[in-house]
């Protein structure tokens, strides 16, 4: 089935979902503003970025897809077309929970339960990224499992895919076993890292109340695995397959 992220509503509302929080909470400017294509609608008399302005604007842009009027406001609709348009990671919306999910979690009740409270997305990142991923796992083989982080960071994980932010000032939480990424086989754990950041740009309403992911991670020696923890210590080295949200 082709992938796209143009014609479903489901899809654009998401997106847009992403954007908002992101918007709202984030610390660092480079992870929302647009820089492409019309940031200049966003910037104040001197030329540079107006973060006051765009959160204003972000928290007014249309989640009912199939209603996106906006009016005369053309700068809410150059926001809208840069958050559908300018995303290069394709989706797909699944109606129910896919099978290689189901044997992962072992039938456990609890965890479909909570997971059906989720919206589904398949998700395809860009084929360069594949590539080195499925070059890497030919050697070392793959195995699944979970990565949460709060609902601010998905509108860019993803844009740029899952990236090593240890010991940069994007780091959300702590790095108790060095720089990686990490990821878990234990669904709540990973969901334990999914919660809403409560930061100083909370919005008002947050509609994006967690987010987790469904990874394959290539089995590579370089893996730390501390327990149910496990750190990835290269971007290569694993791709998002699946995310749910829940709004």
């Amino acid at each position: 089935a082709e992938l796209n992220i143009h014609s479903d509503p489901r899809i654009q509302r998401a997106l847009t979902l992403l954007y908002k929080s992101a918007a709202s909470n984030s610390q660092h400017l480079e992870h929302f503003f647009p820089f492409e294509g019309c940031s200049l609608l966003f910037a104040d008399k001197h030329g540079n970025p107006d973060v006051s302005k765009l959160r204003s604007k972000a928290e007014g842009l249309p989640v009912d897809m199939n209603n996106r009027e906006v009016g005369d406001d053309h700068q809410i609709y150059s926001l809208l077309r840069y958050i559908i348009e300018t995303q290069s990671t394709s989706f797909r919306v699944l109606d129910r929970i896919p099978n290689c999910i189901l044997n992962h979690i072992s039938g456990s009740q609890v965890h479909k339960q909570t997971l059906e409270q989720y919206e589904i997305y398949q998700v395809q990142s860009e084929q360069e990224k594949e590539i080195y991923f499925q070059q890497a796992k030919a050697e070392h083989g793959s195995y699944y499992a979970w990565h949460g982080s709060s609902p601010c960071n998905w509108h860019n994980i993803l844009r740029t895919g899952l990236q090593v932010m240890s010991g940069s000032k994007y780091q959300r939480n702590g790095a108790a076993y060095g720089e990686g990424i990490y990821v878990s086989p234990d669904f709540g754990l990973a969901m334990s890292y999914s919660r809403h950041y409560n930061g100083t740009f909370q919005t008002q309403t947050p509609e994006l109340k967690t987010g987790v992911a469904f990874v394959e991670v290539v089995n590579s020696p370089t893996i730390l695995i501390k327990g149910t923890i496990h750190v990835v210590p290269a971007d290569y080295l694993v791709q998002i397959r699946y995310v749910f949200l829940m709004t």
